[in-house]
């Protein structure tokens, strides 16, 4: 993660084992941001391995 567009708020870079690499550039500008903490067991801390899914509701 990082501010890859330089406009003040966090973008993503995503990269899997032979697989294309993925930017997600966050365009919000309603202050809204999306945070989300991973919170796994003692044996796995970080929540590595961890799939998030969502969906986008269209007004």
């Amino acid at each position: 993660m990082g501010d890859l567009d330089g406009d003040g708020d966090l973008d993503l870079v995503v990269n899997g084992f032979e697989e294309p690499i993925l930017v997600y550039r966050n365009d919000v500008s309603t202050g809204n941001p999306l945070r989300i903490k991973l919170k796994g067991r003692t044996s796995n801390s970080g929540g590595i391995g961890t799939k998030l899914f969502w969906t986008q509701k269209m007004d």
